[in-house]
């Protein structure tokens, strides 16, 4: 159970962490499929961003999560 709750804080702390840092408080699209095409596009982009976190880590050798 610990564990489980562990990983609802992560995920809760980078969808805050997510939207604060790219200004996704407010959706701009009124539109459903405006809406659907602004989410993806923060999520590639966020991912792209982690994607060069994780090579920088495994190039330094040290955690990610640093």
């Amino acid at each position: 159970m610990a564990e489980l709750y562990e990983q609802r804080w992560q995920i809760e702390t980078n969808l805050r962490h997510l939207k604060t840092t790219m200004k996704m408080e407010v959706l701009h699209c009124q539109t459903v499929e405006g809406v659907l095409k602004e989410l993806a596009m923060f999520a590639l982009a966020y991912n792209l961003v982690r994607l060069v976190m994780l090579q920088a880590a495994r190039r330094q050798d040290v955690p990610l999560e640093r």
